[in-house]
């Protein structure tokens, strides 16, 4: 354990690091990180819009001082993504079941209810009338 310590004295001393780079230099750096890693993924052709979100999770990650790899953000982005299509298709059920069949006892407006039915009776009046076909 010492002998690593040593080391990182060594190190430290070597280049002449008296203190810690300071915060506004962190970002930086992390921010021309992440530039040129787009930069890179861009040229060879291989980067993506879910890859770009995996690597805004990485990076956002890192700053916020959780420090997860670019395996666990990608974890992290398909758990997220899985959430947002379950909300999304609840809530599309949840629409057309709200408008198909309970269009106006949800809101328990009588007078358009009952307009409603008025109008389904007087359409079914036309149509022995006439002889048309119900549907």
């Amino acid at each position: 354990m010492s002998y690593n310590i040593d080391i990182i004295d060594r190190l430290l001393k070597r280049f002449k690091f008296k203190q810690p780079v300071p915060e506004d230099i962190q970002g930086s750096v992390l921010d021309f990180n992440k530039e040129a890693l787009v930069e890179t993924l861009k040229n060879f052709g291989e980067y993506s819009i879910v890859y770009g979100l995996n690597i805004k999770i990485y990076y956002l990650s890192s700053r916020l001082g959780v420090g997860l790899s670019i395996v666990q953000s990608k974890i992290v982005l398909s758990i997220i993504l899985f959430l947002v299509g379950v909300i999304l298709t609840a809530g599309v059920l949840f629409a057309v079941d709200f408008l198909s069949n309970s269009r106006f006892e949800f809101f328990g407006d009588k007078e358009i209810q009952q307009h409603y039915e008025y109008e389904n009776v007087f359409n079914e009046k036309k149509i022995d009338k006439y002889g048309l076909e119900k549907r």
